[in-house]
């Protein structure tokens, strides 16, 4: 359940001066104090890719509310936002070569 709202951020990733995606994500404090980061919009995989939940660390795809697979799960905005950051990078990475990299940032 969520607790309280904290922010809405943008975040984009330009690799090596390509094109520019943009993502979009809400921070919420849960009631155990863990912050979640909600994925308000992301650009889309590639037909062909895989865009389950363990490929993309990504959970709550059946309820329509996806939010970015972390553990141990942030608790604060700072690390909340530095974690979204660095999903986002990777995210771009896979969608662009099918490899997810947990050390490319």
């Amino acid at each position: 359940m969520d607790f309280r709202h904290i922010s809405d951020f943008w975040f984009d990733v330009q690799p090596s001066g390509t094109r520019i995606y943009s993502f979009h994500f809400r921070l919420v404090q849960q009631i155990d104090g863990e912050v979640r980061i909600y994925i308000l919009s992301q650009p889309p995989y590639p037909s062909g890719r895989a865009d389950d939940g363990h490929s993309t660390h990504r959970y709550g795809l059946t309820e329509r509310r996806p939010f970015v697979c972390y553990d141990p799960s942030p608790r604060t905005v700072e690390h909340a936002k530095a974690i979204a950051g660095a999903w986002a990078r990777h995210t771009v990475f896979y969608q662009k070569t099918g490899r997810w990299e947990p050390n490319h940032v």
